[in-house]
């Protein structure tokens, strides 16, 4: 057998079983963070942990996984675990038409299609009374804010200023003058820029406040 033949039919074996079953995860690991923490995780009636919470999923093509966030004297949430299709698996789509559905199918089976993505979830739980108080709407609305804003207000804290800065500051209504503010952000800035997931920035920046309030 030729070294052409040889490296054709390795090919067509690659595609026939499957490029995301033999190449991508078979599970994925997620973080589920709550404010505030200590809430309850089921998956139907099976108590996962309580939050903040890492677990491992194995991959489902077609099951559903909801999720059930409960804690005492807060209201029950439910969130359904987010998908989107395995690179790997891309391979096997443009392929369909000439080699047939089987490899796609075989990942489809295995569950390797898709993965669960996003990896990291955040959830402000609400009271079961339904009533928010100020500094908790303004806490939120931080929160929110760092969030969407991560990398920017990290590019301004390594600048030492920045617009992204400057609207955080307006949200925290501290009667602390901008340039204290500042002088202290730059005092926590190794700790802040060291920080990779938004939740455990978002939460470094909240410290730095009560830390500022504190003295």
């Amino acid at each position: 057998m030729s070294r052409a033949t040889l490296l054709l039919s390795l090919f067509v074996l690659l595609l026939s079983t499957g490029c995301a079953t033999m190449f991508a995860k078979r599970e994925d690991t997620i973080t589920i963070k709550t404010e505030p923490p200590g809430a309850e995780v089921y998956l139907g009636v099976d108590l996962l942990g309580t939050t903040p919470l890492t677990y491992t999923f194995r991959r489902s093509t077609f099951e559903q996984k909801n999720l059930s966030i409960r804690k005492e004297g807060y209201k029950t949430r439910e969130m359904l675990l987010g998908k989107t299709l395995e690179p790997v698996a891309l391979l096997n789509i443009g392929f369909i038409t000439t080699m047939g559905a089987s490899s796609w199918a075989t990942d489809a089976t295995t569950g390797a299609m898709l993965k669960y993505d996003p990896a990291s979830y955040y959830i402000d739980l609400e009271p079961a009374s339904g009533e928010l108080k100020q500094i908790e709407i303004d806490r939120r609305d931080r929160t929110k804010f760092v969030l969407f804003n991560q990398q920017r207000l990290k590019s301004d804290i390594a600048q030492g200023e920045g617009e992204y800065l400057v609207a955080y500051y307006n949200l925290l209504r501290r009667s602390e003058s901008y340039d204290t503010f500042l002088q202290r952000i730059q005092a926590e800035a190794p700790a802040l820029l060291s920080q990779k997931d938004g939740v455990d920035f978002q939460q470094a920046l909240e410290r730095s406040i009560e830390g500022g309030e504190r003295h």
